[in-house]
């Protein structure tokens, strides 16, 4: 029994450690190269940045605003992927997209970085 929960737990941490290194890589080449890829958040309205539905998760504007994303995101995503495994894939792709196309469409006009959205609405489902 034990270790066939250890066996799903390492399953389930597959998907958000590997999203969560490449946050982290997204960040760690932004601050080395002295790079602001801010322009690929979300900008509400404004078709030109309709592809920050899908990047502004993946930047953040400093360390502890990564390290405010990550530990939520970590655990949310776990649990995801470790109770509902035969869903996991879709509901985490939907919640990611609709909750980004979301602000998009309502958002405040300043740009939108991070994965707040998801990570609120996560435990929703």
């Amino acid at each position: 029994m034990e270790k066939h929960y250890w066996s799903r737990l390492t399953r389930a941490m597959v998907v958000p450690v590997r999203l969560s290194f490449l946050f982290f890589l997204i960040f760690l080449v932004q601050v080395s190269f002295n790079v602001d890829l801010g322009f690929l958040g979300i900008y509400p309205q404004k078709l030109i940045h309709l592809p920050g539905i899908f990047l502004a998760p993946f930047i953040h504007g400093n360390i502890y605003h990564l390290l405010a994303n990550l530990a939520p995101f970590l655990i949310l995503t776990t649990t995801l992927y470790f109770f509902y495994d035969r869903v996991a894939d879709k509901v985490f792709w939907s919640v990611y997209l609709i909750t980004n196309l979301i602000v998009w469409v309502i958002g405040r006009r300043i740009f939108i970085l991070g994965l707040r959205g998801s990570c609120t609405a996560w435990p929703a489902f």
